[in-house]
């Protein structure tokens, strides 16, 4: 059984492309969205370590645009990848084909929007009894701001855990609807 079609069409590959690209754009969205609310939340997170690993996109700018930058970059390659992949298992694009792929990025969203508010809850719920584990972070932001880290980070992790869930679950999906 092959997963994916071998041949694709030059008209496929341009539709794939476009396809691809939107996810590309609406994952940046939500990874702009999403970093302005961790930021809201944990700015320490961010200065101590987003905006050293993002140096490179720095141009001056205030830190909001900064942080939505820092948001767009690091999941716009998850979307295209996902939106790629999605489309190539498919292997068509007649109009059923395409609302299911619309869909699917919906529930994908949808469990990494989840998948967030499951790890912030958690990570704030929890920073407490990992203090131990975490003396480094508690040290390095202060006892005040350790809370709003950990539910950040944890946020992040739940984020990225939710979309990977989202992926694998919407691909299976579509994967046995075709061979039905």
């Amino acid at each position: 059984m092959k997963i994916l079609p071998q041949k694709v069409s030059r008209t496929e590959l341009l539709w794939i492309a476009k396809f691809s690209s939107i996810c590309a754009l609406a994952a940046a969205v939500y990874g702009a969205i999403h970093d302005q609310i961790s930021f809201t939340i944990s700015p320490i997170y961010f200065d101590h370590y987003k905006f050293k690993q993002f140096w490179f996109i720095d141009f001056g700018l205030s830190p909001r645009i900064f942080v939505a930058l820092i948001g767009a970059l690091a999941t716009c390659w998850f979307g295209f990848a996902l939106g790629w992949f999605l489309a190539r298992v498919t292997g068509t694009r007649d109009p059923e084909s395409t609302t299911q792929l619309k869909n699917s990025i919906l529930v994908v969203i949808g469990t990494t929007i989840g998948g967030g508010i499951v790890g912030a809850t958690l990570g704030w719920t929890l920073a407490d009894r990992l203090a131990g584990g975490l003396d480094v972070w508690q040290v390095s932001v202060g006892p005040e701001q350790y809370q709003r880290l950990v539910a950040v980070v944890f946020m992040h992790w739940g984020s990225y855990t939710g979309a990977a869930i989202g992926a694998i679950s919407v691909a299976l999906r579509l994967r046995l609807r075709k061979i039905d």
